[in-house]
């Protein structure tokens, strides 16, 4: 299984946890679009960890610069791949 990997965000708004994920096989940092949040999971030696990215264009979350819309976006979509992935969150 690779080291990392990355999930773009579909569909999930404002800690709406029913989100969908699509896998970009290929990435760098070219592909973080502003516009766009991601879900990373590292697959290291303590296990998984789970980073979510999110794009200051991003429309999924109603004021981007709002730290604590922002976080409960992350821990949604935390939640969300957890559970996809049969992940422990």
């Amino acid at each position: 299984e690779a080291a990392v990997r990355m999930f773009e965000v579909l569909g999930l708004e404002d800690g709406d946890s029913d989100g969908a994920f699509e896998e970009v096989e290929t990435f760098d940092s070219d592909d973080l679009w502003p516009s766009k949040a991601f879900v990373l999971v590292h697959n290291g030696e303590a296990g998984r960890e789970v980073s979510v990215w999110i794009g200051g264009e991003y429309e999924g979350v109603d004021d981007v610069e709002d730290d604590e819309l922002c976080q409960q976006f992350a821990t949604a979509a935390r939640d969300r791949i957890c559970e996809e992935l049969n992940m422990v969150a």
